[in-house]
């Protein structure tokens, strides 16, 4: 059975100026904050006033407003990895999903090493064009991520912006195990 799930934290990752609230041209209607239940660090906030619109797949069901993937935190170096730790008093035992969103708005390469404690994204290396707007799905248990510029990477490390999402523990079935037992006699007639 699938877990429900419950938000824990939206955030923007820029400068002040990227305020927090929602945004009109968010088709989910999400509510985005500067700061959330997560440290980030080191960082430098980034953006940019470049006009050209993202180039979004047409099978992006997450689209993240153009204004969010405007902002970004990043590192004073590409030998300095951006850290993500998540606040200590949240349960332990549950999963997390979290959501990583990138979008470079830098014309030079941009390659990322993803690692959700010790263990590397198998997606790994993630290279990052300029105005495409790319997302990370990370399903794991409370962990630390960091965002490692590769080798060959010719800028550092950068985040626009992260969802955290928790899987609810469910005891209970989401339908009763008698459900469709009057169905089934008529099932046993028609195909015996």
């Amino acid at each position: 059975m699938q877990p429900d799930l419950g938000g824990k934290g939206r955030g923007v990752k820029g400068p002040p100026s990227a305020g927090s609230g929602g945004y009109p041209n968010d088709t989910h209607d999400r509510f985005w904050w500067s700061q959330v239940y997560i440290d980030i660090t080191p960082s430098h906030n980034i953006s940019t006033n470049d006009t050209r619109g993202m180039n979004y797949y047409s099978n992006d069901y997450i689209y993240v407003p153009e204004d969010v993937l405007r902002t970004a935190v990043t590192t004073s170096a590409t030998s300095v990895p951006l850290n993500i730790t998540q606040s200590p008093n949240w349960p332990t035992d549950w999963t997390y999903f979290h959501f990583l969103h990138f979008a470079n708005f830098e014309q030079q390469l941009r390659q990322l090493d993803i690692y959700y404690g010790k263990n590397k994204w198998e997606y790994s290396p993630l290279s990052l064009s300029s105005m495409q707007p790319t997302y990370s799905p990370i399903v794991a248990s409370l962990c630390n991520i960091s965002i490692v510029a590769t080798n060959t990477s010719v800028l550092p490390p950068m985040l626009n912006a992260i969802e955290i999402y928790f899987g609810i523990p469910r005891n209970d079935s989401a339908t009763s195990p008698d459900d469709g037992n009057i169905y089934m006699p008529n099932i046993n007639y028609i195909f015996v």
